[in-house]
């Protein structure tokens, strides 16, 4: 209750200032309320012969890593592939229209504790808020502030907060690899 009493104060005084009207919350969740996870999943395409590989087949498989990777107390934030197998040959970042018998992906997860989100939103809730959206603060961050060429080439973004440090590592367009330093403004200004 203490939470929810101090969003909503804090986002009244804001709003009463800007005159902004709130149409909904969108909620970052970062630093270690977040863990990381591959995860690998395998789907077959075909029985026999090959199969051209369509957008559903991608969800399919991703979906897949999704349900095997996290447990049932993980919710899933984001579920990044970071590259694909067609048959066991092939490795592609985009495997439309590719011909194959069975695909693999590997993912990396972003998650977050369900009871933890759950408290959260509840609190935002309770200040008299609703919540629209979920997302890992730091991926946000590199999504407004690298260009696509930046993430193409291979880039770092590296978010510090007060407590703990975040470092997103790109290549090829993709989120690559993710690590959280426990150290952040808190700490050097101590």
């Amino acid at each position: 209750s203490e939470l929810a009493e101090c969003i909503h104060l804090t986002i009244a005084g804001l709003l009463g200032k800007t005159g902004v009207k709130l149409k909904d919350i969108q909620l970052g969740i970062g630093g270690e309320l977040i863990s990381k996870h591959y995860s690998n999943a395998v789907i077959p395409l075909l029985e026999r012969g090959s199969k051209v590989i369509s957008y559903v087949d991608v969800r399919k498989v991703k979906d897949q890593s999704k349900l095997l990777g996290a447990t049932m107390e993980e919710h899933v934030l984001h579920n990044f592939a970071q590259y694909y197998k067609v048959d066991d040959v092939n490795t592609a970042l985009n495997p439309l229209g590719l011909y194959g018998r069975k695909m693999e992906v590997q993912t990396l997860m972003i998650l977050v504790k369900n009871v933890l989100m759950q408290n959260l939103v509840k609190a935002v809730n309770q200040a008299g808020f609703d919540v629209s959206n979920v997302f890992y603060t730091s991926y946000s961050s590199a999504e407004a502030s690298l260009s696509e060429y930046h993430r193409r080439q291979g880039c770092a973004l590296v978010d510090i907060g007060s407590l703990m440090t975040d470092i997103l590592i790109f290549k090829d367009g993709f989120l690559k690899y993710v690590v959280n330093i426990p150290l952040g403004g808190e700490h050097l200004t101590q």
